[in-house]
């Protein structure tokens, strides 16, 4: 009879614990959602490279060179980062070299479109500024004197080949001209007042907008504007040519984030 109980004793016992381990394997532990690291360490990264471009311009190269430390201590391959750290603590005559011609700033230009103009990389907006002397280089005023590095082209002409002397044509002898026909008067018709959609002055308001932000390194801001205030002005030359120039900045800077 004691044998009888202890076995039914250990057979209870069996179940409750099959019964407890299948309860817990279904249930399974809570395993937290985890962030892909990749995506949020490249938009952080790409967020304080921005805020560091708007340090920069706003003269302020100390507390730029905190965010990118920061950058680079979670990225190191950050070119982006590397590039305008070394813009901070390095001559900017050992960067861009000492020979350099005079350049008078025009009302459109910047220091970034002025450094892919000239040196074909806007990133390299700091150490041009350095290099003039620039502490705020959001603040270029049109009409200042600026050096650039490198040689202007009118110094260095290319050596042009006579043109090869033209066969001689003989001229076609002169044709008697056939008398005026006498044609039958046309009525005039007045054209109609063509319908005008465009908004010049305010096409010159978003430009403005638009250059602002470029200086700020807001580059997708200054395209958005830069493409409305060309809607708005289809015929304005200075609005494509800045609308291009800040596309071929956006394009550089999502290459290299």
């Amino acid at each position: 009879m004691m044998t009888f109980h202890v076995a039914r004793r250990a057979a209870t016992l069996l179940v409750l614990a099959t019964a407890t381990l299948l309860g817990g394997c279904a249930t399974g532990p809570k395993v937290a959602a985890r962030a892909e690291p990749n995506q949020e360490a490249r938009w952080q990264g790409s967020k304080d490279v921005g805020k560091a471009i708007e340090l920069l311009n706003a003269g302020r190269p100390a507390d730029a060179r905190k965010k990118l430390l920061k950058v680079l201590k979670r990225q190191p391959g950050d070119r982006i980062a590397a590039s305008l750290l070394k813009q901070i603590d390095v001559a900017p005559e050992i960067l861009l070299g000492k020979r350099s011609f005079d350049y008078v700033a025009a009302p459109s230009d910047s220091m970034s479109l002025l450094a892919q103009r000239f040196l074909g990389d806007p990133m390299l907006f700091y150490a041009l500024a350095r290099y003039n002397g620039v502490a705020v280089p959001g603040r270029l005023e049109p009409g200042q004197k600026l050096r650039i590095p490198g040689t202007a082209r009118s110094e260095t002409p290319r050596a042009e080949r006579p043109a090869p002397p033209r066969p001689a044509v003989a001229k076609p002898a002169p044709r008697t001209p056939p008398p005026p026909r006498t044609a039958a008067p046309v009525p005039r018709v007045e054209p109609k007042p063509a319908v005008r959609t465009a908004n010049p002055a305010r096409a010159r308001q978003l430009r403005a907008a638009g250059l602002e932000q470029l200086n700020r390194g807001a580059i997708d801001r200054a395209v958005a504007l830069l493409q409305q205030a060309s809607q708005l002005d289809p015929a304005n030359a200075l609005i494509r040519r800045d609308l291009d120039r800040s596309i071929r900045i956006q394009r550089t800077v999502r290459a290299r984030s």
